[in-house]
């Protein structure tokens, strides 16, 4: 397993595009102190729970109308602003999202036994890339993502060094695992 290395973050901003008037650095205290309280998982129920606080940074971004927004809406508009703040780091290049989403193991509740023994939850990014599974999801889903890329834009001439660089990192990444 190769260790990540602590980063000393710099900044908390919000991705660019990003429709919102709520102050990034705010969100992020916010959005840490609810995976305190869940032992280190950003749980939606729980983020909304606690945007209904006036004092929450995002409370005036969620739709509190019942009328118009149910729970599930309101852990989907969570779920945005979650996938679109970002850490810059002294020692990266780019911004860096601040929490991904993996599968995690759960350990199911007696009447839970048919129920999946896996569920997708956030976790900050640095937590997923210290750990040798975390790390091999995030992965998994970049190459995905990578292929993805590659077979949308395929009929773009001008992208086809990409396209090159993409197929020679997967094959490259294939044999490394390979070689394991």
């Amino acid at each position: 397993m190769r260790k990540q290395e602590k980063q000393k973050s710099l900044n908390v901003r919000w991705k660019e595009g990003t429709r919102t008037k709520a102050n990034a650095a705010d969100t992020y205290r916010f959005f840490e102190s609810v995976r305190e309280k869940n032992n280190g998982e950003l749980d939606l129920d729980y983020a909304v729970d606690a945007s209904r606080d006036k004092k929450s940074p995002l409370h005036n971004e969620i739709e509190w109308d019942d009328k118009k927004a149910g729970h599930e809406y309101r852990k989907e508009q969570i779920k945005y602003f979650v996938r679109t703040i970002e850490i810059i780091y002294d020692n990266a290049p780019l911004p860096v999202r601040a929490y991904e989403s993996i599968k995690v193991e759960r350990v199911p509740a007696n009447d839970d036994e048919n129920k999946s023994r896996t569920r997708n939850v956030y976790l900050s990014t640095e937590e997923i890339l210290g750990s040798e599974d975390g790390r091999s999801q995030l992965l998994g889903q970049a190459i995905r993502d990578a292929l993805a890329f590659k077979r949308r834009y395929a009929a773009l001439s001008e992208l086809s060094k990409i396209i090159s660089v993409i197929d020679a990192e997967i094959d490259k990444i294939a044999k490394a695992e390979m070689a394991k």
